[in-house]
């Protein structure tokens, strides 16, 4: 898997668990024409539920970079294609190795059917994607904000 705890432990004698895990790309699209912003809705299996989500997933080991990444899963989950900004990276918590890299994506266009099965895609505007975060609980609604002054 890409997932392993380990255990850390350091001169003071303090052991901690580690969760040891690839990088992720998570992209915000905003649809060409209309300026909408592009969500997934998929299950997911930590929580057991459907969550609204922006495109991504983890940086595999053939992607030259995060952004790479961030391109390839907006394809494979949307099958729309855009101009990608790096927003931030961020450490995912305290206990975890890896980073989230967070990417704004304009102009996007639908070129493809979406690769990914399972996902269903949601075109709205910038109020209802928060709203739609927040009642899922998605991880990613205080991300919506680092964007916010990009928009």
């Amino acid at each position: 898997g890409f997932r392993n705890m380990l255990q850390r432990e350091y001169t003071n004698g303090q052991t901690f668990d580690i969760l040891e895990t690839r990088d992720a790309a998570l992209v915000l699209p905003i649809e060409k024409d209309t300026g909408k912003i592009i969500l997934v809705e998929g299950h997911y299996p930590g929580p057991d539920e459907y969550l609204i989500t922006w495109p991504g997933g983890y940086v595999d080991l053939e992607d030259l970079s995060p952004l790479v990444a961030g391109a390839r899963e907006l394809l494979e989950e949307t099958g729309y294609a855009g101009q990608l900004e790096h927003l931030h990276s961020m450490h995912l918590y305290g206990y975890a190795t890896a980073q989230h890299h967070l990417y704004l994506a304009r102009d996007c266009v639908k070129v493809q059917e979406p690769i990914e099965e399972g996902l269903e895609i949601l075109v709205v505007d910038f109020k209802e994607a928060l709203t739609l975060l927040r009642e899922t609980k998605s991880y990613l609604y205080g991300y919506m904000f680092q964007a916010v002054d990009k928009l």
